[in-house]
């Protein structure tokens, strides 16, 4: 596993999440750590922009883990990137309908 300790910013990316980019992820992933006390300070938003974070997100003992499998896409860790744009997004297996 990958096991670290946040720092004062209440969170802490994985060195490696832009490796993470189109595979599928299993629930119970760790993308990161954060200050227990914050929960996650990660938001995912749908299409729509309906907060659904906690459809795919959970905080425990500090690491934010996938809480369902999911396929990530454009992760970055560039502060940069991150506070212009977004950290990345996550994208799902789509059955068209027959």
């Amino acid at each position: 596993g990958h096991e670290h300790r946040p720092d004062a910013s209440h969170l802490t990316l994985r060195e490696d999440l832009d490796r993470l980019n189109f595979q599928e992820l299993e629930s119970g992933e760790c993308l990161g750590w954060t200050d227990t006390r914050s929960g996650t300070p990660l938001v995912v938003t749908d299409q729509s922009g309906r907060n659904v974070t906690d459809e795919y997100l959970v905080t425990r003992n500090g690491r934010i883990e996938l809480r369902r499998p999911a396929v990530p896409a454009m992760l970055t860790c560039d502060q940069n990137v991150i506070r212009q744009d977004c950290l990345g997004y996550f994208m799902e297996r789509y059955n068209p309908p027959t």
